[in-house]
Protein backbone atom coordinates (compact mmCIF):
# COMPACT_ATOMS: atom_id res chain seq x y z
CA UNK A 1 0.00 0.00 0.00
CA UNK A 2 1.81 3.40 -1.30
CA UNK A 3 -0.81 5.43 -1.73
CA UNK A 4 -0.08 8.48 -0.78
CA UNK A 5 1.02 8.67 2.58
CA UNK A 6 3.52 10.56 4.16
CA UNK A 7 3.19 10.83 7.82
CA UNK A 8 3.17 7.93 10.71
CA UNK A 9 -0.27 7.14 12.02
CA UNK A 10 -3.28 4.60 11.80
CA UNK A 11 -4.69 4.26 9.04
CA UNK A 12 -7.30 1.37 7.44
CA UNK A 13 -6.51 -1.34 5.14
CA UNK A 14 -8.36 -3.41 3.91
CA UNK A 15 -10.79 -2.58 7.61
CA UNK A 16 -8.19 -3.15 9.22
CA UNK A 17 -5.92 -0.72 11.30
CA UNK A 18 -2.04 -0.56 10.52
CA UNK A 19 0.26 1.59 12.54
CA UNK A 20 2.86 3.45 10.03
CA UNK A 21 5.69 3.94 11.71
CA UNK A 22 8.40 4.65 8.76
CA UNK A 23 6.12 7.58 6.10
CA UNK A 24 9.64 6.67 3.79
CA UNK A 25 8.54 2.86 3.69
CA UNK A 26 5.41 3.02 4.55
CA UNK A 27 5.80 0.13 7.36
CA UNK A 28 3.23 -1.48 9.41
CA UNK A 29 4.13 -2.99 12.40
CA UNK A 30 1.59 -2.63 15.16
CA UNK A 31 -1.24 -5.49 13.52
CA UNK A 32 -0.92 -8.51 11.66
CA UNK A 33 -3.37 -8.93 9.08
CA UNK A 34 -4.81 -12.40 7.83
CA UNK A 35 -6.78 -13.13 4.95
CA UNK A 36 -10.26 -12.86 7.31
CA UNK A 37 -9.30 -10.88 10.61
CA UNK A 38 -7.36 -8.66 12.34
CA UNK A 39 -4.85 -9.49 15.14
CA UNK A 40 -3.66 -7.46 17.36
CA UNK A 41 0.10 -7.79 18.30
CA UNK A 42 0.52 -6.94 22.04
CA UNK A 43 1.65 -10.18 22.54
CA UNK A 44 1.65 -13.76 21.71
CA UNK A 45 -0.13 -16.45 24.35
CA UNK A 46 1.07 -19.70 23.73
CA UNK A 47 -1.25 -22.60 25.34
CA UNK A 48 -2.53 -26.06 24.73
CA UNK A 49 -4.49 -28.67 26.06
CA UNK A 50 -4.19 -32.49 25.40
CA UNK A 51 -6.08 -35.48 25.39
CA UNK A 52 -5.09 -39.41 25.83
CA UNK A 53 -6.21 -42.47 24.98
CA UNK A 54 -3.88 -45.37 25.93
CA UNK A 55 -0.27 -43.93 24.64
CA UNK A 56 -1.71 -41.14 22.14
CA UNK A 57 -2.26 -38.47 22.85
CA UNK A 58 -4.09 -35.60 20.77
CA UNK A 59 -2.71 -31.99 21.23
CA UNK A 60 -5.08 -28.80 20.95
CA UNK A 61 -3.29 -25.74 20.38
CA UNK A 62 -5.27 -22.90 22.35
CA UNK A 63 -2.23 -20.20 21.80
CA UNK A 64 -3.38 -16.14 20.21
CA UNK A 65 -2.81 -14.78 18.19
CA UNK A 66 -0.47 -17.13 16.67
CA UNK A 67 0.23 -18.79 12.83
CA UNK A 68 3.21 -20.87 13.37
CA UNK A 69 3.34 -23.53 15.94
CA UNK A 70 6.72 -25.89 16.71
CA UNK A 71 5.69 -29.09 18.92
CA UNK A 72 8.70 -31.07 20.74
CA UNK A 73 6.76 -34.30 22.33
CA UNK A 74 9.40 -35.09 25.01
CA UNK A 75 10.63 -38.69 23.68
CA UNK A 76 12.75 -36.81 20.31
CA UNK A 77 9.36 -36.40 18.31
CA UNK A 78 8.18 -33.11 16.94
CA UNK A 79 5.68 -31.56 14.97
CA UNK A 80 4.50 -28.14 13.18
CA UNK A 81 1.26 -28.67 12.64
CA UNK A 82 -1.25 -26.81 15.06
CA UNK A 83 -3.04 -29.86 16.50
CA UNK A 84 -1.04 -32.50 16.48
CA UNK A 85 -1.56 -35.81 17.41
CA UNK A 86 1.32 -37.47 18.62
CA UNK A 87 1.84 -42.01 19.90
CA UNK A 88 4.58 -43.12 22.54
CA UNK A 89 6.20 -45.73 22.55
CA UNK A 90 4.92 -46.34 26.15
CA UNK A 91 4.36 -45.23 29.91
CA UNK A 92 6.19 -42.59 31.70
CA UNK A 93 5.88 -38.79 32.45
CA UNK A 94 6.65 -36.75 29.15
CA UNK A 95 7.64 -32.89 29.08
CA UNK A 96 5.62 -31.66 25.96
CA UNK A 97 6.97 -27.61 24.86
CA UNK A 98 5.12 -25.36 22.35
CA UNK A 99 6.22 -22.42 20.27
CA UNK A 100 3.95 -20.98 19.07
CA UNK A 101 4.39 -17.54 16.76
CA UNK A 102 3.67 -15.38 14.03
CA UNK A 103 5.48 -13.04 12.14
CA UNK A 104 5.17 -9.86 13.41
CA UNK A 105 3.83 -10.37 16.73
CA UNK A 106 6.97 -12.93 18.34
CA UNK A 107 6.81 -15.76 19.95
CA UNK A 108 6.10 -17.67 23.15
CA UNK A 109 6.48 -20.75 24.58
CA UNK A 110 4.85 -23.16 27.22
CA UNK A 111 5.86 -26.66 28.47
CA UNK A 112 3.55 -29.06 30.26
CA UNK A 113 4.21 -32.62 31.82
CA UNK A 114 1.64 -35.33 30.34
CA UNK A 115 1.54 -38.70 31.95
CA UNK A 116 1.44 -41.93 29.58
CA UNK A 117 -0.02 -45.35 31.10
CA UNK A 118 -0.59 -48.32 29.02
CA UNK A 119 -2.77 -50.21 31.01
CA UNK A 120 -5.88 -47.36 30.19
CA UNK A 121 -7.43 -50.03 27.05
CA UNK A 122 -8.69 -52.82 29.60
CA UNK A 123 -7.94 -55.16 26.66
CA UNK A 124 -5.42 -58.43 27.98
CA UNK A 125 -3.22 -59.03 25.31
CA UNK A 126 -2.22 -63.13 25.19
CA UNK A 127 1.44 -62.77 23.56
CA UNK A 128 2.12 -66.21 21.87
CA UNK A 129 5.97 -65.89 22.12
CA UNK A 130 6.03 -68.37 18.87
CA UNK A 131 4.40 -64.81 17.36
CA UNK A 132 6.76 -61.85 16.22
CA UNK A 133 5.39 -58.27 15.94
CA UNK A 134 7.55 -55.92 14.21
CA UNK A 135 8.53 -52.62 13.93
CA UNK A 136 6.47 -52.15 16.89
CA UNK A 137 5.29 -48.68 17.21
CA UNK A 138 5.59 -48.51 12.95
CA UNK A 139 5.00 -45.64 10.77
CA UNK A 140 3.70 -47.60 8.00
CA UNK A 141 4.24 -51.50 7.69
CA UNK A 142 3.90 -54.28 9.98
CA UNK A 143 5.11 -57.95 10.03
CA UNK A 144 3.84 -60.81 11.85
CA UNK A 145 6.26 -64.02 12.13
CA UNK A 146 5.26 -67.11 13.33
CA UNK A 147 7.55 -70.14 14.05
CA UNK A 148 8.08 -73.09 11.20
CA UNK A 149 5.72 -75.45 12.24
CA UNK A 150 3.10 -73.13 12.95
CA UNK A 151 1.46 -71.37 9.88
CA UNK A 152 -0.49 -68.09 9.91
CA UNK A 153 -4.14 -68.77 9.22
CA UNK A 154 -5.20 -65.52 9.70
CA UNK A 155 -4.59 -61.98 11.05
CA UNK A 156 -7.70 -59.29 11.54
CA UNK A 157 -6.68 -55.51 13.20
CA UNK A 158 -9.47 -53.87 15.04
CA UNK A 159 -9.73 -50.18 17.10
CA UNK A 160 -10.16 -49.66 20.20
CA UNK A 161 -13.65 -49.64 20.02
CA UNK A 162 -13.80 -52.62 18.24
CA UNK A 163 -14.35 -51.58 14.66
CA UNK A 164 -12.85 -54.45 12.42
CA UNK A 165 -10.08 -52.28 10.20
CA UNK A 166 -8.11 -54.89 8.05
CA UNK A 167 -8.61 -58.98 7.82
CA UNK A 168 -6.22 -60.99 5.84
CA UNK A 169 -7.78 -64.70 5.43
CA UNK A 170 -5.96 -67.73 4.66
CA UNK A 171 -2.67 -66.35 4.53
CA UNK A 172 -0.87 -70.20 5.33
CA UNK A 173 2.24 -68.97 5.40
CA UNK A 174 4.73 -68.08 8.26
CA UNK A 175 4.86 -64.56 7.75
CA UNK A 176 2.93 -61.53 6.23
CA UNK A 177 3.47 -57.81 5.94
CA UNK A 178 0.67 -55.48 6.53
CA UNK A 179 0.29 -51.36 5.18
CA UNK A 180 -0.91 -49.46 7.96
CA UNK A 181 0.51 -46.21 6.22
CA UNK A 182 -3.44 -45.03 5.51
CA UNK A 183 -4.06 -45.81 8.92
CA UNK A 184 -4.40 -42.65 11.63
CA UNK A 185 -1.66 -42.81 14.26
CA UNK A 186 -3.00 -44.48 17.44
CA UNK A 187 -3.26 -47.96 19.16
CA UNK A 188 -4.69 -50.97 17.39
CA UNK A 189 -5.60 -54.70 18.20
CA UNK A 190 -4.23 -57.65 15.74
CA UNK A 191 -5.62 -61.02 16.12
CA UNK A 192 -3.02 -63.47 14.85
CA UNK A 193 -4.44 -67.04 14.53
CA UNK A 194 -2.30 -69.77 13.67
CA UNK A 195 -2.46 -73.48 13.13
CA UNK A 196 -2.63 -74.00 17.00
CA UNK A 197 -3.07 -70.58 18.97
CA UNK A 198 -4.99 -67.29 18.80
CA UNK A 199 -2.60 -64.09 19.54
CA UNK A 200 -3.93 -60.48 20.49
CA UNK A 201 -1.30 -58.00 20.36
CA UNK A 202 -1.52 -54.07 20.70
CA UNK A 203 0.12 -52.23 18.21
CA UNK A 204 0.89 -48.51 17.96
CA UNK A 205 0.89 -46.61 14.66
CA UNK A 206 2.82 -43.61 14.84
Amino acid sequence: YTSGLVQSGTVMIDNCPWEIVDPETLTGIAFYLDSTECISCDGIIADFESTTEYVTIEFTDLSVPSTNWSWDFGDGGTSLEQNPVHAYDGSGTYTVCLVASNPLCGDDEICKEITVETDQTGIEELDDQNIAVFPNPTTDQITFQSSIENEIKHVRISSLSGQVILIHNHIHSNTISINLQDLPQGIYIAEIETTDTLSVRKIIKQ
